[in-house]
């Protein structure tokens, strides 16, 4: 500790107001149970034409490689959908 010049801790409320994630959460919403998996946003919205979403909190989840997937999956809907 004494060779560390500078600490910062950064707490879910931190995380939310400079991230805007929901409750602070880094991966999104809770993702504690099996259910969980089928119940994260879609990458397409189902009531407004031509809306589409990545990132962490929508399918497959969070994580680098997740959001990664999740991006080239949004990207694939919208070329095929428009």
């Amino acid at each position: 500790r004494g060779a560390i010049d500078y600490e910062r801790v950064i707490t879910p409320e931190d995380f939310q107001a400079t991230y805007h994630t929901h409750r602070g959460s880094i991966y999104g919403v809770s993702s504690n149970s099996l259910m969980s998996l089928f119940l994260r946003p879609p990458n397409q919205a189902r009531d407004i034409e031509g809306l589409y979403f990545a990132g962490g909190a929508t399918h497959p989840g969070g994580g680098i490689p997740l959001v990664l997937l999740s991006g080239k999956m949004a990207a694939d809907l919208i070329l095929r959908c428009g």
